[in-house]
């Protein structure tokens, strides 16, 4: 996530060098103006993620509200794992990641208190 923000910037500041005229002898050809096109639409993949709702907890189910969200329904989870800032809600049928540097603090906290009402125990995964 922290390299879209850095690729994202990195092309913010090449097109304020163009502005300024400082690399008007730079081709486009040179980057690839297919590696531009990408760069612009991870930085508004990554302003996306960042400005919308992460999560959305229900009664019943879990939402990562992404591009492609995903949801998980709280009966169906097998098991829950804790490793290197991220929870990750495993289900029957799919996955869901959760990273907690981009959650609120509170909003973790209720996260984790509806994993435990629900009956699930997060598995920390630890390195030695």
């Amino acid at each position: 996530m922290i390299a879209l923000l850095f690729m994202g910037l990195g092309l913010v500041l090449f097109i304020i060098s163009l502005i300024f005229d400082d690399a008007k002898d730079i081709s486009w050809f040179s980057i690839g103006l297919g590696e531009f096109i990408v760069g612009i639409l991870m930085f508004a993949y990554h302003k996306y993620e960042v400005y919308k709702q992460y999560l959305t907890l229900t009664e019943t189910s879990i939402k990562k509200n992404t591009l492609f969200g995903k949801e998980v329904q709280f009966k169906d989870v097998n098991q829950v794992k804790e490793f290197a800032n991220e929870i990750t809600v495993i289900s029957k049928s799919s996955q869901i990641v959760i990273d907690t540097e981009v959650i609120q603090p509170e909003s973790l906290k209720r996260l984790k208190k509806a994993l435990h009402n629900k009956g699930l125990s997060i598995n920390k995964i630890e390195v030695n």
